[in-house]
């Protein structure tokens, strides 16, 4: 059973496991439409030697499981709230199939209502902070990593090198595309809550 955050308040036209594989084909298209814009195989080759300690359990959040782009380290933060589909557009997104996510117009013309909050801000958090609460109209990429496993102050100070470059790069191209962007960083610490009562916005 995969963890649904309390926030994804779940559609009544669908049943848990349809509301799953639709959560993923959304997510998938929308990875999908952001690639034609960011260069995310650049960012993966960047990375995948970067000896950045990796978080292992993908499965103790949702968006650390669900919501990975081509890296171990590179998520989208957003909600996806399918229940503000039409029911035409709803269908429409049943009938793609997996590999298929070539309707770029879909997810552009969707994204803003599937993917934005009802607030001017929200924090992406366990628990809001400074550092987690962004612009609710953006989407928010996350990194993260396990610094529990870093070495040494040196260590430290390259990975928040390497993160303030990736940053960089995807804020270039997202504003090229006039696509509203923000960023945060997890890095594995404190690690003491339960899966299953997180509270996600």
């Amino acid at each position: 059973m995969k963890y649904i955050p309390d926030t994804c308040v779940t559609d009544p036209r669908l049943d848990e496991e349809m509301y799953l594989i639709l959560q993923v084909k959304y997510r998938n298209g929308f990875i999908k439409y952001l690639s034609s814009f960011v260069d995310f195989n650049k960012i993966y080759n960047d990375l995948k030697n970067s000896n950045i300690p990796v978080i292992e359990d993908k499965e103790y959040n949702f968006y650390h499981n669900d919501y990975l782009i081509d890296t171990d380290y590179l998520f989208i933060r957003n909600n996806i709230h399918k229940k503000k589909l039409s029911n035409e557009d709803l269908s429409y997104l049943n009938s793609l199939e997996n590999t298929n996510f070539e309707n770029n117009s879909f997810y552009n013309r969707t994204y803003k209502t599937v993917m934005f909050e009802n607030v001017d801000y929200a924090s992406f958090g366990l628990f809001p902070n400074d550092s987690n609460v962004k612009n609710a109209k953006s989407i928010i990429f996350e990194f993260a990593y396990d610094q529990k496993k870093c070495e040494d102050l040196n260590q430290l100070n390259y990975i928040n090198d390497t993160i303030k470059k990736v940053f960089k790069e995807i804020k270039e191209s997202m504003k090229e595309a006039d696509i509203e962007c923000d960023f945060i960083t997890y890095n594995c610490i404190p690690e003491n809550f339960e899966k299953n009562k997180i509270n996600l916005l």
